[in-house]
């Protein structure tokens, strides 16, 4: 994974389990200092404090599908607004298109600019 600079990026993941091996292996390792996970095992503060961290300049936030609807990041730093806002990863197909819908909306909230992708592995 490569981070532009000074894009906050968010990556979903299916289930907790996925969220937590993707943050422990060696791949994400060279990441993990501006990295946080958001899952549904946080409590109310942790969540809230995480969802406005998620938008801020240079951090990645590895979190579950949960989090793909209904959630503002809101972008409020300059930096991040120049450099072209959040940058959305999805690794999973969804059942439901409304679903991959909310999840790459979660790039532009309030007529912001970001951008999307989804990234799967080949079986």
């Amino acid at each position: 994974m490569q981070v532009a600079k000074n894009r906050p990026v968010l990556v979903f993941f299916t289930t907790i389990d996925m969220v937590n091996e993707f943050y422990m292996s060696d791949q994400f390792k060279a990441l993990k200092g501006n990295s946080i996970t958001l899952t549904e095992r946080n409590d109310a503060d942790a969540t809230k404090t995480r969802i406005i961290r998620a938008a801020r300049v240079k951090n990645i936030t590895i979190m579950t599908r949960a989090f793909g609807r209904g959630i503002d990041f809101v972008v409020g730093e300059k930096d991040v607004k120049d450099a072209g806002g959040i940058h959305v990863i999805q690794t999973f197909i969804s059942s439901e298109e409304s679903e991959s819908k909310q999840v790459e909306g979660r790039t532009a909230r309030q007529g912001g600019v970001g951008s999307y992708e989804l990234l799967i592995e080949e079986d």
